[in-house]
């Protein structure tokens, strides 16, 4: 009985040192997550394409718009880069 006490008092142990030290080993830093402009230009241009295709509401008298190039930048209070806002265009005919 004792001995039973014993397997199960280093069993549960074992289980827990297990679960403090798994966390800790697999986190990982990710130092790099920004998106360049030119990629959310990227993005931009094939949503607005894929909602104007796709026949979405809002978007049937788009077609020949365009997307600005140049985005206006926004950030949070600590000066990190947030989302970048960008403009969209259509010449009415």
């Amino acid at each position: 009985m004792i001995k039973n006490k014993i397997t199960i008092s280093i069993l549960l142990l074992a289980m827990l040192t297990g679960m403090a030290l798994i966390p800790a080993v697999s986190a990982q830093t990710e130092d790099n997550y920004s998106v360049t402009a030119e990629e959310a230009f990227k993005h931009a241009n094939a949503n607005m394409i894929s909602f104007i295709a796709a026949d979405a509401p809002g978007f049937e008298n788009w077609t020949g718009a365009s997307v600005d190039p140049k985005p206006v930048e926004l950030y949070d209070i600590n000066g990190q880069k947030l989302f970048y806002q960008f403009s969209v265009y259509k010449e009415k005919n």
